[in-house]
C-alpha cells in the first residue's frame, strides 16, 4: 500500500487518461469525468446519492461482526472483454447462476457474474491505495447485488493467476474466450484474512446504490510488469473515494471497519473531497502521486 507510482507508470497512466475521452458518455477524465457524472439526470445518484463507492477505509474504528459464506472454484474458462476503463472476466463453465460460486448474505444466495480490474485501487485504506483492486461482481436471481473487492499490491514475482488471466486479453472493444485455468485460492486466502463490510454502490455510472461490499483486508501480490500490462490497456480507471453513510464492520481478526468513509465527519461532502486531494499533490524525490498525473490529465482535456 502506498501514495505513489513510479514517474513512469504515473505518466502512462496520464497518458492514457486524455486518450480515453470520446466513445462512451462518461470516462475517468475531462468532460465527462467523475465530478461531472451526476449531472446527467440518469446518472444522478453519482452526485446526490448518500452511501457512494469507494470510500477510504480507516483501520483505527474496527466493528466486529459476522461475514458471508463465500464458494469461489477456480474457473475453468471465461469470456474475456475489454472496454477502455476495464478488463472483465465472465464465468463460462456453467458456474453463473448455478451452485459453484456464490456468496451467501444475509439468508440470500449471490452467484458470481463476473470480475474486473481498476488501476490504481478505488477503495483506500487510511488514506492510502493500491496499485490496482479486483471486483467480483455477485448477485441474485431478482438482481441484488454483492461485490467482493480485493487489492493488488506490487511484488517482484509474477503472480501464476495473472500470468493466466492476462494469457489472452482482447482488444478495446472485443471479447475472447480464455480457456486457461484460473486458480482463485489466493483470492479465497485473502478473504479468509478478514475484510470490512459496508453498504454503498457501484462505482461506476449509473452508481445505483443499496450494493453491499465486502473487501479484504490483505492484498494479492502482482509483478509490476503485469501491473503495468493493465495499465497500458485501460489506464487511470479509479473513481475517487466518496461519501457515505452506511456503517462499514469488519471480521474479527482485529482489523478494521468504520461508518463509511474514512476521513468523513460532519464536513460531509466536503470531507469526501478533502480525502480526495492528499493525492492530488506531486510527491519529492522520484515519486510522484499518480492522482496528481489523473488531475493533470483531466485539467488538459478540458483546456483542448
Amino acid at each position: 500500500m502506498h501514495q505513489s507510482f513510479s514517474v513512469a507508470l504515473a505518466l502512462s497512466f496520464a497518458a492514457l487518461a486524455l486518450a480515453s475521452g470520446g466513445a462512451n458518455d462518461w470516462s475517468y477524465s475531462g468532460r465527462d469525468g467523475p465530478q461531472r457524472w451526476g449531472l446527467k439526470p440518469e446518472y444522478s445518484a453519482c452526485d446526490k446519492g448518500k452511501a457512494q463507492s469507494p470510500v477510504n477505509l480507516l483501520s483505527s474504528r474496527v466493528k466486529k461482526e459476522g461475514f458471508p459464506e463465500l464458494v469461489m472454484p477456480s474457473l475453468k474458462k471465461a469470456n474475456v472483454s475489454t472496454s477502455k476503463h476495464t478488463i472483465q472476466w465472465t464465468p463460462a463453465d456453467g458456474a453463473e447462476g448455478g451452485n459453484d460460486r456464490f456468496m451467501v448474505v444475509g439468508g440470500a444466495k449471490y452467484s458470481l457474474a463476473q470480475f474486473h480490474i481498476h488501476t490504481p485501487s478505488e477503495h483506500h485504506v487510511d488514506d492510502k491505495y493500491y496499485d490496482s483492486e479486483l471486483h467480483f461482481v455477485h448477485k441474485t436471481a431478482d438482481g441484488k447485488l454483492a461485490v467482493l473487492g480485493v487489492f493488488l499490491e506490487e511484488s517482484v514475482a509474477e503472480n501464476p493467476l495473472w500470468s493466466a488471466a492476462l494469457s489472452k486479453v482482447p482488444d478495446v472493444g472485443k471479447s475472447t474466450v480464455l480457456d486457461t485455468l484460473l486458480d482463485t485460492s489466493e483470492i479465497k486466502a485473502a478473504v479468509g484474512n478478514g475484510y470490512y463490510n459496508y453498504q454503498g454502490s457501484l462505482t461506476t455510472p449509473p452508481c445505483s446504490e443499496g450494493v453491499q461490499w465486502f473487501v479484504a483486508s490483505t492484498p494479492i501480490r502482482m509483478s509490476l510488469a503485469q501491473i503495468k500490462s493493465v495499465a497500458k490497456i485501460i489506464g487511470f480507471s479509479a473513481r475517487p473515494v466518496q461519501y457515505n453513510e452506511a456503517l462499514a464492520a469488519q471480521s474479527d481478526d482485529g482489523h478494521s471497519g468504520h461508518d463509511g468513509h474514512g476521513a468523513q465527519d460532519d464536513k460531509g461532502k466536503e470531507s469526501a473531497a478533502s480525502s480526495q486531494d492528499k493525492h492530488s499533490g506531486a510527491a519529492t524525490g522520484i515519486a510522484t502521486s499518480v492522482a496528481s498525473f489523473a488531475g493533470l490529465a483531466a485539467l488538459l482535456a478540458l483546456m483542448f
